[in-house]
């Protein structure tokens, strides 16, 4: 088994594969978040708390799994770089 993220090996597709992976995370991430801010906007608070609630906790979800994805990302462009100068 070869070790794909080792920057000694010049694995280029394989890192171009990942970076492609993040970003179609961080796009869906993006909707995600976006839906569960119309679904915030258009809740009344005072009538229906839990479901509040929920879009929120899908928001802040939705959130984290952009940020996660948008740091792969930006891993992965380092590794395709290292792999050009080797």
């Amino acid at each position: 088994m070869s070790d794909t993220d080792n920057p000694n090996v010049n694995n280029w597709q394989n890192d171009y594969n990942e970076w492609w992976e993040a970003t179609r995370k961080e796009a869906m991430a993006r909707a995600e978040k976006l839906d569960a801010e119309e679904r915030m906007k258009y809740n009344d608070a005072w009538n229906n708390f839990s479901t509040e609630a929920d879009a929120a906790g899908d928001w802040a979800q939705a959130d984290w799994d952009e940020f996660k994805a948008r740091v792969s990302k930006w891993w992965n462009s380092l590794e395709m770089k290292a792999d050009e100068t080797v």
